[in-house]
């Protein structure tokens, strides 16, 4: 029996059971990468307008596509992650720019970013967490726990 699957047949299965979905994967990956670079070249055009060009000498894309900075740039995706500042120091000069700019930086990425359905949903998941860690830092300010929250809500 063995010596009938030839092999090809047997690597053939291999790749459909396992290695198809890795390609996928990788093919997924490969997508939200080019949507990235979108997203950052339209938030490029949007900070070089917004400056009028004063800021990366009109051309912010070169310094947002540099690798260290781009997956900074990502963390805005994640739940509850904030942009570092000190990695972004090591290839941007602040002291150049004006005081405003992070600030504006990460409101025109979101803008961008809000704009293409696969992040949209990723940044919704990131503002709900956001809004959960506020109610639960909110409630322990004024000395509520959880539990005595959800008795009293199931009073009312």
């Amino acid at each position: 029996m063995l010596e009938d699957i030839d092999l090809g047949s047997l690597i053939a299965k291999v790749l459909i059971n396992h290695g198809l979905k890795n390609v996928f994967t990788l093919s997924e990956n490969e997508k939200e990468d080019q949507l990235f670079e979108k997203v950052l070249l339209n938030t490029s055009k949007q900070l070089d307008r917004y400056y009028n060009s004063s800021v990366f000498g009109g051309n912010a894309y070169d310094f947002l596509k540099i690798p260290d900075v781009k997956n900074e740039l990502k963390q805005i995706l994640l739940p509850l992650s904030d942009l570092d500042t000190i990695i972004l120091e090591d290839h941007i000069d602040f002291t150049s720019l004006p005081d405003d700019f992070i600030e504006k930086l990460r409101e025109l990425l979101i803008h961008e970013l809000l704009k293409e359905p696969l992040f949209r949903n990723k940044l919704i998941q990131v503002f709900q967490a956001y809004q959960l860690d506020n109610l639960q830092q909110d409630t322990e300010k004024i000395g509520i726990t959880s539990s005595e929250g959800l008795k009293n809500f199931k009073k009312d």
